[in-house]
């Protein structure tokens, strides 16, 4: 992760099960990783939807953004087709680890814990000065990408905002 170009973050229900909603979010902030839900029918939101670093999609090896991901990480969910990304899998059902798709380290472990041990292992390796200029650059990636589909949403919204009966954006 702390040598990835374009890591992602792909954060499942069980991350917010095991209680490491804040180490996911500590872990995304750290090396400023662009993170996503693992699907829209997901039961709970794993990771913070108003979060800066957060994107509304589901991965694919085709994503718009972010494009290129060299490192997945993939907490507490099945695992995604990775593409060419070096795929990071860590969950506690054995049976589901490189179940659809093979992982580059398959991790069977509890997703918090192992979230703990990541966010101690890359402050071990790296000075405060690295990691913020790793993270910076990313950070503004994803302001500018939300800020434009925001903008795309809005003017699919106003379009139709008049309609009769209401248009769903209006409400």
């Amino acid at each position: 992760l702390l040598e990835a170009k374009s890591p992602c973050m792909y954060v499942g229900p069980e991350a917010w099960t095991s209680g490491g909603g804040k180490d996911c979010v500590e872990l995304a902030e750290l090396l400023g990783i662009p993170s996503m839900r693992t699907s829209n029918d997901c039961w709970v939101d794993c990771f913070p939807t108003s979060h800066p670093l957060f994107i509304n999609a589901e991965y694919t090896p085709n994503l718009r953004f972010p494009r290129g991901v060299d490192v997945l990480l993939v907490l507490g969910h099945f695992m995604p087709r990775p593409g060419s990304a070096k795929a990071i899998h860590v969950t506690t059902e054995r049976s589901e680890i490189s179940k659809g798709s093979a992982a580059e380290l398959p991790i069977a472990a509890d997703p918090r814990l192992t979230v703990r041990d990541l966010i101690a292992a890359i402050k071990s390796m790296a000075t405060t000065q690295r990691l913020a200029a790793l993270a910076k650059p990313r950070v503004e990636e994803v302001r500018t990408f939300n800020a434009s589909m925001e903008e795309s949403l809005r003017a699919v919204a106003q379009a139709a905002w008049n309609n009769s009966p209401i248009s769903w954006p209006r409400l």
